[in-house]
């Protein structure tokens, strides 16, 4: 393993379990004995190349379950491009050029959001509650709405699509959310 990472899903879409639409970077002092099964468990099946191991954990059982492993890039890949984890970098470092380059540590404690995600997830919360398939799904709307919008304020959040110096992909799939193009 040249490369570890590890974040912890906030909020989904749907609700009741899907994609990220809200994560956390984690430390790597956290969950050592998942990321070292995760390696061995990647080294058994003859893996090379980026790939995610994907596990529901319970903090109070304290319990992991394997999930999946994606032998791509992940859907909360703009976390780690927030943290400076540099993957795409090290990709092509050392299946392009077969060099292996020097990488900062990456940054832990990032929350990373898809808005438009979260205010669908929002609306199905708060105005559908009957479309939730999940019917041992329990959740707190108010704290939901209320961590919706403190995260505008955390000085920790970035975001998947919005940033300052490219707007265009926000607007591009913004126009896509109004006309349903995507």
């Amino acid at each position: 393993a040249l490369r570890r990472f590890q974040h912890r899903r906030v909020a989904e879409w749907p609700p009741e379990g899907g994609f990220s639409s809200v994560c956390d970077s984690l430390s790597l002092a956290e969950h050592v004995d998942l990321q070292e099964q995760s390696i061995a468990l990647l080294r058994a099946v003859g893996w090379e190349g980026v790939a995610m191991v994907e596990y529901r954990y319970d903090p109070k059982t304290r319990r992991a379950v394997l999930m999946e492993i994606n032998g791509r890039y992940w859907g909360s890949f703009p976390l780690a491009v927030h943290c400076r984890a540099g993957f795409a970098r090290l990709a092509y470092s050392v299946q392009g050029r077969g060099e292996l380059p020097q990488l900062e540590p990456a940054i832990s404690g990032i929350r990373c959001r898809m808005v438009g995600t979260e205010v669908k997830r929002l609306f199905r919360i708060l105005f559908q509650r009957g479309k939730i398939k999940d019917p041992f799904f329990v959740i707190s709307p108010m704290r939901e709405v209320l961590r919706f919008a403190a995260d505008f304020f955390r000085p920790n959040v970035r975001y998947y699509l919005w940033s300052l110096d490219d707007p265009a992909p926000f607007f591009t799939d913004l126009a896509n959310m109004i006309f349903r193009r995507g």
